[in-house]
């Protein structure tokens, strides 16, 4: 009989390890959910909390989160519409002649030239439906001496192509980095 015991001991053990296993799992997508809901990245959030679910159906931290973060990415959805900044078109705005052409266009400051400054400038321009820059506003520059001055006028004189949603032009925000550096 004592068989019988090994193998009962064995279904115990294989038991065992697969709870363990599927903890480990619970926790590690329940730990994501928390991580991208810090980050108010409210679909992925949702994704994760839907996994841990799926190991630990009865947890309600992760049913509560789940609903808090697809409420939340809903609202995020409909504040983009109502500004009409399309936030995931299909094709983003796209700058005629591609950076280079926005680059040539930007002319490096004396004052940052004289001194030596390099650094860069990131740009958020918003593309109208008609492909025109509504906004340009520098996300952060790392060089002052009039670069991200200069940065957004060129920005403002270049031409773009619309961004792409369902075949139609809508409008669409375009992250650009420009770089100073010194031939």
């Amino acid at each position: 009989g004592d068989s019988a015991v090994t193998r009962r001991l064995q279904t115990i053990e294989e038991r065992l390890a697969q709870q363990q296993e599927t903890q480990k799992q619970y926790q590690r997508h329940r730990a994501e959910g928390d991580a991208f809901f810090e980050e108010e990245k409210m679909q992925k959030a949702a994704e994760s909390y839907a996994k841990a679910l799926e190991y630990r159906p009865e947890d309600r931290h992760a049913q509560d989160r789940l609903e808090e973060a697809r409420r939340l990415a809903a609202e995020k959805k409909a504040r983009r519409t109502e500004e009409g900044v399309y936030e995931t078109p299909d094709r983003r705005p796209q700058i005629v002649g591609g950076l280079k052409a926005l680059t040539e266009n930007v002319s490096y400051p004396d004052r940052a030239q004289s001194k030596g400054v390099e650094g860069k400038v990131f740009l958020r321009i918003t593309v109208g439906t008609d492909g025109k820059p509504e906004s340009v506003e520098v996300m952060r520059s790392s060089i002052g001496f009039g670069a991200p001055e200069e940065t957004i006028q060129a920005a403002r004189s270049v031409e773009y192509e619309p961004a792409r949603a369902n075949g139609k032009p809508v409008r669409a925000n375009k992250t650009v980095m420009v770089p100073f550096r010194l031939r």
